[in-house]
């Protein structure tokens, strides 16, 4: 599926701000369940890392933070604004160089659902965590992304690249559908202890069809078995 890697360049100066005033709950949210997790360690990691929203938040933690993104002037933002004391990279979460087993965290906000394959993260996941280490992300919600496709006669079941309007119709994004059978898959199930699932909605982050209230965010807490 043709996913345009770059569609968040042209925001990279506005991303951030943007974020954190739309996006006030789930941000919240997460961070609620970040403190919610007993680290046995220091080192964590995030999957599309955007503009590095959370990288002043996890150092305030006295967590070692790495991250990845796809975009390079995401990450050439990240490094003009806290230099060299955080390990950032260009490229793809699914296939990262960062050292097996080194981290006792994974995390990622609005960036797995972008992948075809929800495994993949996970596989990935599975590399880098240590025993025990511990998963949290925050995705579009399957609901979501299905009223989203906005036809007549559309199916959950069916993968689609779907066009969401974001933060009150300044961006539009495009991204692959999924199912909850997806992001709780058997590989998933089988790797990991699933701690915590919350689902909620946050409105105008999303575009609320026709007004509906409906969950816009699935937010679930996982550790490595």
């Amino acid at each position: 599926m043709d996913i345009d890697l770059k569609q968040y360049n042209p925001v990279v100066d506005s991303y951030s701000e943007q974020i954190n005033e739309m996006n006030k709950k789930s941000n919240s949210e997460f961070r609620d369940a970040f403190e919610s997790i007993k680290l046995n360690g220091v080192n964590v990691v995030e999957f599309g890392c955007g503009a590095g929203d959370l990288i002043s938040y996890i150092k305030d933690h006295g967590l070692k933070y790495s991250g990845i993104d796809s975009s390079e002037e995401m990450i050439n933002s990240i490094k003009q604004k806290f230099s060299t004391d955080v390990n950032v990279k260009v490229g793809d979460f699914t296939k990262t160089t960062f050292t097996k087993k080194s981290f006792d965290l994974v995390f990622s906000k609005w960036a797995i659902q972008t992948i075809d394959n929800v495994d993949l993260a996970y596989k990935e996941s599975v590399r880098l965590l240590k025993d025990d280490g511990f998963l949290l992300f925050l995705v579009v919600h399957p609901i979501r992304h299905f009223l989203e496709k906005k036809k007549k006669g559309k199916n959950y079941f069916t993968q689609e690249l779907v066009e969401s309007v974001i933060f009150s119709g300044t961006i539009t994004v495009r991204e692959p559908s999924h199912t909850v059978s997806e992001y709780f898959s058997d590989y998933f199930l089988q790797n990991f202890n699933l701690l915590k699932v919350h689902e909620y909605y946050e409105f105008p982050g999303a575009e609320q069809i026709n007004g509906d209230i409906y969950p816009t965010h699935l937010l679930y807490i996982a550790q490595k078995k």
